[in-house]
């Protein structure tokens, strides 16, 4: 018996549509698919509640997007979007947020996951800051926003060969191309300074809480 009423229905439509385009599509893709949609079944199961088909609107681009998604990273978010889509009142899934995942590479995928993890942590250091006195602010400041991008950078998957300068290259590529889709902007947390920190934007949190695996139900 399946753990919900939908999937079955759902997995079952998608199959339909790969089958008589097999042989264009071929097993790789259908394949991608399919983990793409076992993966959201495990999390609607884990979220403990009952699934509904999602639109066509979002159904169709997804099971585009999910065919040609092999890194784990980017698979792991289109499996949570499909979730979410399948859940009735969870995070509004929206057209355009397939459509802004669809752009990312892996690496640019990883840094917008660790992302969030760090501009939570800079709120809470704003919010701890002003307990210091004056003159410890800035040195505490300037630390926090070096830790800030060499944790980034850490986050950043290896590439075998790749020169510490090269490294650097490809991680601004990624905050380049993650500002240019309005995901991450740069934030100052010092008077001073003029450059700031990447942050991520309200669209994308929008992205991250719509990618992220539904909270389990009480």
């Amino acid at each position: 018996m399946a753990p919900f009423a939908a999937a079955p229905t759902v997995k079952e439509l998608v199959l339909k549509m790969l089958g008589p385009a097999a042989d264009v599509l071929g097993e790789r893709l259908a394949n991608n698919v399919k983990r793409c949609f076992d993966r959201s079944d495990q999390m609607v199961a884990e979220a403990r509640v009952t699934a509904i088909a999602p639109e066509p609107r979002l159904l169709l681009p997804l099971v585009q997007a999910a065919s040609i998604a092999e890194d784990e990273t980017l698979q792991e978010m289109f499996a949570a979007l499909l979730a979410n889509a399948r859940i009735p009142d969870a995070i509004t899934v929206r057209p355009s947020l397939i459509s802004i995942l669809s752009q990312m590479a892996p690496d640019e995928a990883v840094l917008f996951r660790q992302l969030a993890v760090l501009t939570n942590d800079i709120t809470n250091f704003q919010m701890g800051i002003n307990t210091f006195p004056q003159p410890m602010r800035e040195p505490m400041i300037s630390a926090e926003q070096t830790k800030h991008m060499q944790r980034l950078t850490d986050a950043l998957p290896l590439i075998d060969k790749e020169s510490d300068s090269e490294r650097g290259n490809r991680m601004q590529t990624c905050l380049l191309i993650l500002e240019g889709l309005r995901l991450v902007e740069y934030k100052a947390i010092h008077p001073k300074d003029p450059v700031g920190i990447p942050m991520m934007t309200h669209l994308g949190w929008t992205l991250f809480n719509a990618s992220t695996p539904p909270t389990p139900k009480n």
